[in-house]
């Protein structure tokens, strides 16, 4: 094996390596991330996505929603801003 040719292996091994990794802007996780919406009956530690969270009863009002509501103590009010 010549030294151009070990180079050249190495090169290419490298950029197969490469090939394998995560861009590193996901379209995924730029902008609005965005993940699979786990059943409603999952309680593992996957991510909670917004309808997860909406499908399970919880209400998410902004802050002058919430002061005018009578609070309803079998709800879990989220308040955004």
């Amino acid at each position: 094996a010549t030294a151009q040719g070990l180079a050249e292996d190495a090169r290419d091994a490298a950029i197969a390596a490469l090939d394998l990794k995560a861009p590193l802007a996901s379209p995924s996780l730029t902008g609005t991330p965005t993940a699979p919406t786990p059943n409603s009956e999952d309680n593992s530690t996957k991510i909670a996505t917004t309808a997860f969270v909406k499908s399970n009863g919880v209400v998410i009002l902004t802050q002058a929603e919430y002061d005018a509501l009578t609070p309803n103590t079998a709800t879990l009010y989220v308040i955004t801003a």
